[in-house]
């Protein structure tokens, strides 16, 4: 028979992770994750069991697959950025920087700007301070 040790829940959205720590004897423990979410009008569960022999690398493991997660995150961020904006991401020319200026002094808005250099607000905004335009001509 196994003993609960401690436990913690991690509400996410629509669903609920439950991580447990049980003893089962002196010397051997584990951990439970239980993932448990509503479907219909019952809860759905799934159970994995990690003997505690193998957290330290399961644990690692996670802490990869995190980074991946997060580097396919930030890929496919950029890529809707660039579909949505055709230069985003790409350096500013000598002549963009001038075309700036002259139509930042004409009173264009950042989102008129946006649409002109096929670039988003932010990335409008910040150009305008790097260039000081706003110290310059305001």
């Amino acid at each position: 028979m196994s003993e609960r040790i401690e436990s913690r829940q991690l509400p996410a959205e629509h669903r609920t992770y439950f991580f447990d720590v049980f003893r089962q004897t002196e010397s051997k423990s584990f951990l439970k994750i239980t993932e448990s979410k509503k479907v219909d009008e019952s809860f759905e569960r799934a159970t994995i069991l990690v003997d505690e022999k193998f957290i330290d690398a399961f644990i690692n493991e996670l802490y990869e697959l995190r980074t991946s997660l997060k580097r396919l995150n930030n890929i496919a961020k950029l890529e809707k950025q660039k579909s949505l904006y055709h230069n985003a991401y790409k350096p500013w020319t000598h002549d963009d920087d001038e075309r700036l200026e002259i139509l930042y002094c004409e009173g264009k808005t950042t989102k008129e700007l946006s649409a002109l250099f096929g670039r988003n607000r932010g990335a409008i905004t910040s150009r305008i301070k790097k260039l000081e335009l706003k110290e310059k001509y305001r």
